[in-house]
């Protein structure tokens, strides 16, 4: 995706952040240059990042660890909220050093932890051997709940982007995938550079070929996919994976091929939920990573995309109406006929256990609706 594809790897690739980056660059600097007496002594153990959604405040955190070399230890403070998981997740790294680096302590979203897990902070701050940042969208909400982080730690902001330097990365893009994007001028008005980023993906989506498609998945099967998605649609690739799987493993890594999707599946959402969606570096990696471990097939089979499939990618589903057929099966497996329906969507396969076909409606490109079934080959 391109999300990934543009992810900055170095301070230098963030784009209208200067004065930020020249802040947090010399800030990184005070951890790893001596003083005049030969120690290495913080100008402050921590930084406060806020700033709008989109302005590469996280970025910027991974970008610094790479030019200096550091580890990552990222934390999502939406989900260790209190003191005790705090505690028990960056426990080890405040107190621990590792051989001839650091570990780079990020944690997100400081603003949604609860008051004792921010109190608990500040005593690990403290402590700390490793430099810690703090990121937030809103400063405020951490300063009202206390006054550690106004003076105890170096607060820097990342100021929502300007329309100019949104339409350099929209330059670059179009560049570099030979394509034009029609509504950057619009997109750029939001000074979001994920926002921008993500709603460009959709054009290049649609110039993928079904030649690449059936490569990649067949590289996957075979266990000897390199992980280059410049030519795919990932997210395409995932659901025809998902379609043939079963004709092609009878297990997978020591578990069933249910067992696996259910396991992948898990952790897909909960990085949906908790890393901002499908935009995020976190979700597509490590769906990458996974597709990039498969084992090679033990049946061989050809691979199939269904018709219904393309037209999915190409329009625009609306739910349908809830036939007979899927209340029965509702009725089998236990589960309301809405989820059903939508397991049915992400698991074809159960289309052995329907009785007739799912109709669905499909608003194609040129905006003409046209009757289709969604398990139509």
């Amino acid at each position: 995706m391109l999300i990934e594809k543009y992810k900055p790897t170095s301070l230098s690739d963030i784009v209208g952040q200067d004065s930020a980056i020249h802040d947090l660059r010399n800030w990184a600097n005070s951890w790893s240059k001596p003083n005049k007496a030969g120690k290495i002594r913080p100008s402050t153990k921590s930084v406060f990042i806020y700033g709008p959604p989109g302005t590469g405040k996280t970025s910027s955190a991974h970008a610094l660890a790479n030019d200096f070399g550091w580890e990552v230890l990222e934390v999502n403070a939406s989900d260790e909220r209190n003191a005790k998981e705090i505690k028990r997740i960056i426990g080890h790294a405040i107190y621990f050093k590792p051989w001839n680096t650091r570990t780079l302590i990020i944690i997100d979203e400081i603003d949604s932890m609860e008051r004792g897990g921010l109190r608990a902070l500040e005593d690990l701050i403290e402590d700390s051997v490793n430099p810690i940042i703090l990121i937030c969208n809103d400063a405020y909400g951490v300063n009202r709940l206390t006054e550690y982080f106004k003076t105890n730690s170096l607060q820097i902001n990342f100021k929502r982007l300007r329309k100019e330097s949104l339409r350099l990365i929209g330059n670059l893009i179009e560049k570099n995938e030979n394509i034009h994007i029609d509504n950057l001028d619009k997109l750029v008005e939001y000074g979001d550079a994920r926002y921008l980023i993500n709603n460009i993906n959709i054009p290049i989506i649609q110039k993928k070929t079904t030649d690449n498609i059936y490569s990649a998945v067949h590289d996957i099967f075979a266990g000897k996919w390199d992980g280059d998605i410049s030519d795919v649609d990932l997210e395409f690739v995932w659901k025809v994976v998902k379609y043939n799987i079963y004709d092609f493993y009878d297990d997978i890594h020591g578990m069933s091929v249910a067992e696996f999707l259910e396991s992948v599946d898990r952790v897909m959402d909960y990085t949906y939920r908790n890393y901002r969606g499908k935009g995020s570096y976190v979700y597509w990696s490590f769906l990458i990573n996974i597709l990039k471990l498969m084992p090679p097939h033990q049946k061989s089979k050809l691979i199939e995309i269904p018709k219904s499939f393309n037209d999915v990618r190409n329009g625009r589903i609306s739910e349908p109406n809830i036939t007979d057929d899927i209340k029965l099966l509702a009725k089998v497996i236990h589960c309301s006929t809405s989820k059903t329906y939508r397991m049915l969507k992400q698991f074809p396969a159960l289309k052995k256990f329907a009785l007739d076909e799912k109709p669905v409606v499909v608003q194609n490109t040129n905006n003409v609706k046209s009757s289709r079934t969604l398990f139509e080959f």
